[in-house]
């Protein structure tokens, strides 16, 4: 895998252990290139359905992200997914 990205001085830096707690529905995180998300919020509205975001809810989905969507997908749903910070490798 590439590296992490270094974290910005604005963007938290998350390790990948502290993501990997948040894999339920109320508190969904996932990894999409190197960026922390949770798309808790999101689970209802996901044109795919909220199991596939639960499925790899805690962990890097950037793989199967990358496959199914087109590269102006997470500016489009900003509203709706925040960005929680940068993965840092510990």
């Amino acid at each position: 895998p590439p590296p992490a990205p270094i974290p910005s001085a604005t963007v938290p830096a998350l390790t990948m252990s502290e993501v990997a707690g948040h894999k339920v529905e109320g508190d969904c995180w996932v990894v999409i290139e190197g960026k922390v998300y949770d798309v808790s919020s999101f689970l209802a509205d996901h044109p795919g359905g909220k199991k596939i975001l639960l499925k790899n809810a805690g962990k890097d989905a950037s793989e199967d992200f990358e496959m199914l969507h087109p590269p102006n997908t997470l500016k489009k749903y900003a509203k709706e997914i925040l960005l929680l910070g940068d993965v840092i490798k510990m």
